[in-house]
């Protein structure tokens, strides 16, 4: 990635920002983004991948909520399309492989053999310290770099969404959080518990 690409994404402060690159790996994620989603920086560089997280980690289901097979849908459609630019990627093969193993709803949707762009439109996610989040999700590619896209989860001006990520933003130690919920919430400002 450029150096102004990391930019930009910093510079977006309390707005969750992850980029993602061939086979949706995770190239990068800003701190709000690692707040809302998960630590992508806390897993292994195999492991930084938005299918494989969305497909296997219960904690991505039950912050997608209802829109969880939505959001596989999309991942996996996106993902056969960079399988069909890439048919001899190695990484690739080693990932559909694992997936279809692991995961029955990964074979469904891979065997549907859709093709499909990112969808920008609202998300609704269930996050375990402050509940619903209601994001406007935005995707930017960067002429020059076809195999890179920016997605952006906005808030709606004076929401509870936009007063959430805004705490993240104050709350350092918010992307360490998302696996011990209790112990969370113990230690989040109290503006961020919701009981």
């Amino acid at each position: 990635m450029r150096p102004e690409t990391f930019a930009l994404m910093d510079a977006l402060g309390d707005v969750p920002v992850y980029i993602l690159g061939r086979r949706t790996d995770v190239l990068a994620a800003n701190a709000a983004a690692r707040a809302v989603l998960t630590d992508f920086n806390s897993h292994s560089a195999r492991e930084r991948n938005a299918v494989r997280w969305v497909v296997l980690d219960e904690s991505a289901r039950s912050l997608w909520g209802d829109g969880w097979e939505t959001a596989v849908a999309e991942l996996v459609g996106a993902l056969r399309m960079d399988a069909a630019r890439f048919p001899d990627d190695p990484k690739m093969a080693e990932l559909v492989g694992e997936l279809s193993i692991k995961s029955e709803m990964f074979r469904k949707w891979w065997g549907v053999q859709r093709v499909v762009e990112y969808r920008r439109g609202q998300k609704v996610l269930h996050h375990p310290l402050v509940g619903e989040l209601t994001l406007q999700a935005e995707d930017v590619t960067f002429p020059g770099e076809p195999d890179q896209t920016m997605f952006t989860y906005l808030a709606k001006p004076g929401s509870p969404s936009e007063t959430a990520l805004k705490l993240f933003a104050t709350w350092s130690d918010a992307p360490a959080a998302r696996g011990d919920v209790p112990a969370a919430r113990a230690a989040a400002p109290e503006a961020l518990r919701r009981q």
